[in-house]
């Protein structure tokens, strides 16, 4: 669980950053798209793990509104 949680506060972070400093390049976008896929897949398989993260998969949503 605890590699999980860092994946998706990694992706979290990226988020943050992006909406404080603004646009960054692609290779960015990508990595932070292909971390929140290994998330969802790993909460897909695992009940527990989206119960514990369903709250943060959300707000993650929220706040990439926008961001294209």
């Amino acid at each position: 669980m605890l590699t999980t949680e860092l994946m998706l506060y990694s992706v979290e972070q990226g988020v943050k950053f992006t909406n404080t400093y603004g646009d960054i390049d692609e290779r960015f976008y990508s990595s932070m798209a292909t971390m929140y896929e290994k998330v969802i897949t790993i909460c897909n398989m695992e009940e527990k793990f989206f119960q514990i993260f369903k709250g943060r998969l959300k707000k993650f949503m929220t706040d990439t509104d926008g961001i294209d």
